[in-house]
């Protein structure tokens, strides 16, 4: 039988690369598509990719980092602090992604404005 935590750690390597590939495509199809389309809600939301494209990884490495060498050196409680610390800052990042992408979606949802729609011939 295979041991519950090498189980734990592929699937959760499985979802990090995941996460990685979607955001990725994701933020090729914001600098290949909304960008042409709709120069100003573009830089929002690839901001936002690109905040994802970092922190997602992070929290990956910090998880294992946690599990790896923190719980064995100083027990259970520096392990916790360590994982308070982590989710904590990584979640006020996430936080601030997010409001990135609403305001991308919502200037994708309204009306271009008109200095956007100009092509520059008067």
């Amino acid at each position: 039988m295979v041991p519950t935590s090498l189980l734990m750690s592929v699937t959760s390597a499985g979802i990090a690369i995941l996460y990685f590939v979607v955001d990725l495509v994701f933020l090729v199809l914001v600098l290949t598509t909304v960008r042409t389309k709709r120069p100003d809600a573009w830089a929002f939301l690839a901001a936002a990719v690109a905040i994802a494209l970092v922190t997602n990884p992070l929290a990956a490495l910090a998880a294992w980092l946690g599990a790896a060498f923190v719980s064995g050196s100083d027990g259970m409680d520096a392990f916790m602090r360590f994982t308070l610390i982590t989710h904590l800052s990584l979640g006020i990042i996430n936080v601030g992604a997010r409001v990135l992408y609403i305001v991308g979606v919502v200037r994708l949802a309204g009306e271009p404005s008109p200095l956007v729609l100009r092509d520059g011939r008067d």
